[in-house]
């Protein structure tokens, strides 16, 4: 389970008993509906993790990310999008460009809760204060700023509801 979601839920699970201990219906109200959410989230980011590269690139697309964005954010053609994305072919992207399309289909699961597709390219796409104004896309480069770009993707979504 992302990590993320494993915090959130059990915080949420906290909250809930710590409400009903204290017999604070409201509360307990938020912190169940937080509890949902999480299982929600969880269960809908599954096929995410654990599809390839080509399942990955497949769900990016059906997400609304054009075949323009995908190229740019995976630094690849036009055309090699539609033949990863095509039900009528069989190769998906090589290891490389796998590994890139799934950190970004990563990003964009956590970005997609709180922002629309075209937010989660913009996201990407404009410089962020915490990369030195660098753009989240140009950082796409080696495990260490692969983490470090999904944990600023999921901390788009951590806000608490009150």
């Amino acid at each position: 389970m992302d990590p993320y979601l494993r915090s959130a839920l059990l915080t949420a699970v906290i909250h809930s008993l710590r409400a009903q201990d204290e017999d604070d219906r409201a509360q307990l109200r938020i912190a169940l509906e937080r509890v949902r959410q999480a299982l929600r989230d969880a269960l809908d980011e599954h096929p995410v993790w654990r599809a390839g590269p080509r399942d990955a690139a497949i769900w990016l697309r059906e997400q609304g990310l054009t075949i323009s964005d995908l190229a740019d954010l995976l630094a690849t053609s036009e055309s090699s999008i539609r033949r990863w994305t095509s039900s009528e072919e069989d190769g998906g992207p090589g290891a490389e460009q796998g590994e890139r399309v799934m950190v970004v289909v990563k990003i964009v699961n956590h970005l997609r809760h709180a922002m629309t597709p075209r937010g989660a390219v913009h996201w990407l796409q404009r410089p962020h204060p915490e990369l030195e104004a660098r753009r989240p896309v140009d950082e796409l480069k080696d495990a260490e700023s692969y983490r470090r770009l999904i944990s600023l993707a999921s901390g788009v979504r951590s806000f608490v509801a009150t």
